[in-house]
């Protein structure tokens, strides 16, 4: 499954929204979009965007911009190129919108974990959670599905001296 730039933080009285910057490959194998869960390459030290449970072992947290910035830029000669932040701007201790797996029953502050894609959940428990569903006011639980999206309050695993 593919995913979109897409800004799913909510900006939410009592969630800090923190950034922090980690290095990104910008040789085109390893794009991600804005939106997109992120873990850390423990070889490179990149940060990728996740698709297993077991990349979330060094779950980093959202993107909060994409990695390139201009996908198809002409160079001088008529080259095509794209042209990569500097850095990957990710957001942890935050709610985010992620979407939904149909089947799966969500109920506050149960575990999720990684689905179909970066930008997808699923309540079937695996290794590594990469945050807790938050129930909107009003609701005891949400069946997922096709365009259902939840908060998620992203619990990062990979721990981070400076905060």
């Amino acid at each position: 499954m593919t995913t979109l730039n897409v800004d799913n933080v909510i900006k939410n009285t009592g969630f800090a929204l923190r950034t922090i910057e980690y290095p990104l490959d910008t040789t085109g194998s390893h794009d991600f979009h804005q939106g997109d869960l992120l873990y850390q390459d423990q070889t490179s030290w990149n940060v990728y965007a996740a698709d297993t449970d077991a990349h979330c072992t060094y779950f980093v947290g959202v993107a909060l911009i994409p990695s390139f910035v201009a996908p198809y830029t002409y160079a001088p000669g008529g080259t095509v190129q794209k042209f990569y932040s500097p850095s990957a701007v990710v957001g942890i201790g935050c709610l985010v919108y992620l979407k939904t797996t149909a089947g799966d029953t969500y109920t506050d502050d149960l575990a999720v974990y990684i689905g179909a894609d970066a930008q997808t959940i699923t309540a079937v428990a695996a290794s590594h959670s990469v945050g807790v569903a938050k129930m909107p006011k009003g609701y005891t639980s949400i069946a997922g599905g096709t365009g259902v999206k939840i908060p998620v309050l992203l619990t990062i695993s990979k721990p981070i001296a400076s905060l």
